[in-house]
């Protein structure tokens, strides 16, 4: 186990809390209740920083195991910003243009930008008839970004009436057809259709199945760019943990978490694999839910024992749940049709060509995971 560095001393009043995982998410969470004042622990079972977003190196070079580019840098800035900190003075994060190239086994190809007009270029010079389509393209994924991103993504939805109330609006934008789906209802050109419904890919989703609401991101890449932060996504994560650590909290890497204690339905702290015991009145765990449900919180009473949970939202703190919530996988599964086509053994960094088959067929069926 490697334990960074003494922190900061605080107060020994100070409130304390654990976080479960040092992926950004965790890495996002401690920060935040660092600005608050808590002493904060972060435990992890790998020996690095990052989770998903680690790297390895080999012979000189870097590999990102996980996300490689920033699509919302406003998003890490404002939490900088709550901790009194600047985003681009620990962080280089270069704007990328042309964001990606999109290239097929007929020498045709299409370069991805930020500007409009240049992408509306792009599409009248692969299919001039899909340009009236590629319009009503943009208003779509602008509209499922007001909804799904500026609106659901900034309040809680844990009350089954809030879940109720947008329903309409989810079958209003037809949620229930997948990204490929939309993009083929908009562009007749299959080489389009791709280039407007690949980004699942990014998340290990499947484009045949993930929910058309997700093409928010084309406007996402539009709106705000895309961009690379120097030494890789890692290097955020490093960065993080620095300004974990100048709040005086911990970095407990190499040590992993057997279960989270709870008296009365009250968190009490962390057993860790090792037998070690860390107390803290308020966990969070950045684990995936179904290690968190059954395993972290084996022992916790189920549905036929009620217990009340209690979820952290940045800006609410309330009771939302009793009883064990159901399991959800981390990922969408993906069709039988591209999971032929996936690499097969331990899963590491792809980034080979995308290999569609002639325009007639379906393009992603032959897309390597990157």
């Amino acid at each position: 186990m490697m334990t960074r560095p003494d922190p900061v001393p605080l107060a020994s009043t100070a409130p304390s809390a654990i976080v479960i995982g040092a992926g950004l998410g965790g890495l996002s969470a401690a920060m935040r209740l660092g600005a608050k004042g808590y002493r904060v622990t972060v435990i992890d079972r790998l020996e690095s920083l990052g989770g998903r977003g680690s790297q390895i190196t080999q012979a000189g070079y870097r590999f990102d195991l996980g996300p490689t580019i920033v699509t919302v840098p406003q998003g890490l800035r404002e939490l900088w910003a709550a901790c009194g900190r600047d985003f681009d003075t620990d962080i280089d994060l270069r704007p990328l243009d042309p964001f990606y190239e999109i290239r097929w086994p007929d020498g045709s190809k299409f370069t991805a930008r930020q500007d409009t007009d240049a992408m509306r270029a792009e599409v009248r010079r692969l299919s001039p008839g899909d340009a009236a389509g590629y319009e009503k393209f943009l208003v779509d994924s602008e509209r499922r970004y007001q909804f799904g991103f500026e609106d659901l993504g900034r309040r809680p939805m844990h009350r089954l009436m809030d879940l109720i109330k947008v329903l309409p609006t989810f079958a209003l934008l037809r949620a229930d057809r997948s990204v490929y789906a939309h993009a083929a209802r908009r562009v007749r050109d299959e080489r389009l259709r791709m280039a407007l419904s690949f980004h699942p890919l990014f998340i290990g989703g499947d484009p045949f199945h993930v929910t058309s609401m997700y093409i928010l991101v084309s406007h996402l890449e539009k709106e705000y760019g895309v961009h690379y932060a120097m030494g890789g996504v890692a290097a955020i994560a490093e960065a993080m943990g620095r300004v974990i650590e100048d709040q005086g909290g911990r970095l407990m890497l190499g040590a992993e978490a057997d279960e989270i204690l709870l008296r009365d339905g009250r968190a009490q702290g962390v057993r860790l694999t090792d037998g070690r015991v860390l107390a803290a009145p308020v966990i969070v765990s950045n684990a995936d839910a179904g290690h968190t449900y059954d395993r972290l919180l084996r022992n916790a009473p189920r549905v036929d024992e009620p217990v009340r949970l209690v979820f952290r939202h940045e800006r609410y703190a309330r009771p939302v749940a009793r009883g064990r919530p159901p399991h959800h996988p981390e990922r969408p599964a993906l069709s039988r049709p591209l999971a032929r086509h996936l690499p097969q053994g331990p899963s590491g960094p792809r980034h080979e060509p995308v290999r569609p088959p002639p325009h007639g067929d379906r393009p992603h069926r032959r897309a390597a995971r990157g």
